[in-house]
């Protein structure tokens, strides 16, 4: 923290009092820290660098900027009460326990996951919208104690090219943290990438230690793989009659990553690891694809603001905060085992929002 800032909001002078709470509340926003900070003898360190997380493209990024790492903050913060909550609680949500390493196969890798997670091809072909795809894949991977968490688009707002996904791993509560606002399609293929990530951090790939380039081309070939099962693609390739000489069109790539809740992009790398498309070709349409979406953005952005509409504030909560997490808090409040002002703490939301965020739960559960 740099003196100088602290100097010009609270006007210090040799020989001042203290600060008082009102002053306190002004540096707490200033630096999106609690007012205990301003308590220590020493300023806290920052977070320290994660990892490894995904931008476009899929490649690494190390210099994340100040507010992803308030961002990390926030999910430290969060984990570390869901961890002391959970003990605490009543009949807790059971945790699932992913056993084994995977397969150094990719193909038989996914079949694992899918396995596990318990999501079979016909369930999977009825959602028909990537909302409810997300929902889907989201609570079973939540089933395995994994907190899932998106930055908040206003206070919190991250461009694509800082990140689109990472994971926090380590203590009762792993984290996922996905960009909220890439698309829906793009969220639900780097929360499968970063629980793969997750998994692997875990238990390993049977007989192989993988580099960083490796493992980046692993955890994207396990989750495409798991979210295009190969066998009912090849059908559908099949059907469409798609090969290289007879590239798919847009309508049959979006017909396609609409069946199976995914991005056209995802499709299309299915289509090259087939060879049913050239490298070219895919690199292309992957391009030309990523135009339209920019400008199909713009075009929504601009109605948005018109409208000055958007989902009621109890979902923004619920997707910043994630599903487990939130019906965690709400558990240990109605057992009594938290304050309501410890919730407000919890979920980062003024108390009075608290009943409609507690009624969006229970809607999301039903």
């Amino acid at each position: 923290m740099q003196l100088s800032a602290v100097s010009t909001i609270l006007d210090w002078e040799s020989g001042d009092d203290a600060p008082s709470v009102s002053q306190l509340y002004k540096l707490s926003k200033l630096y999106k820290r609690s007012i205990g900070v301003f308590y220590l003898p020493t300023p806290p360190s920052t977070t320290p660098p994660l990892k490894r997380f995904r931008k476009p493209g899929g490649s690494e990024v190390e210099d994340y900027g100040e507010v992803l790492d308030r961002l990390t903050r926030r999910i430290e913060s969060q984990r570390h009460w869901a961890e002391q909550i959970q003990s605490g609680v009543d009949n807790p949500e059971a945790v699932m326990v992913f056993e084994g390493r995977l397969p150094s196969s990719p193909l038989r890798a996914s079949q694992l996951i899918r396995e596990r997670l318990g999501i079979t091809l016909n369930e999977q072909l009825l959602w028909h919208d990537p909302y409810t795809a997300f929902k889907f894949w989201r609570d079973q991977i939540e089933s395995y104690g994994v907190l899932v968490f998106q930055n908040d688009p206003l206070s919190e707002k991250i461009p694509l090219k800082y990140f689109r996904g990472l994971y926090i791993h380590g203590g009762a509560f792993p984290a996922i943290i996905l960009n909220s606002a890439d698309a829906m399609n793009g969220r639900i293929f780097s929360l499968m990438h970063e629980f793969v990530h997750l998994i692997i951090e875990t238990n390993g790939v049977q007989g192989k230690q993988l580099d960083s380039e490796y493992l980046e081309a692993y955890c994207n070939e396990v989750s495409g793989l798991t979210l295009v099962p190969i066998e009912s693609f090849q059908r559908d390739c099949a059907e469409n009659d798609i090969s290289t000489e007879n590239p798919p069109s847009n309508g049959i790539l979006q017909k396609l990553a609409s069946r199976y809740g995914v991005s056209s992009e995802v499709i299309l790398t299915r289509l090259v690891r087939l060879n049913l498309i050239t490298q070219e070709y895919y690199s292309d349409k992957v391009n030309e694809l990523q135009a339209i979406y920019e400008q199909a953005q713009a075009i929504k952005k601009a109605k948005q603001k018109e409208s000055e509409g958007g989902p009621p504030y109890s979902i923004m909560v619920l997707q910043r905060c994630g599903r487990r997490y939130s019906r965690l808090i709400k558990k240990a409040h109605e057992q009594r085992k938290i304050s309501l002002s410890q919730v407000s703490t919890c979920l980062g939301v003024k108390t009075d929002k608290i009943p409609k965020i507690y009624q969006e739960i229970l809607r999301s559960i039903a």
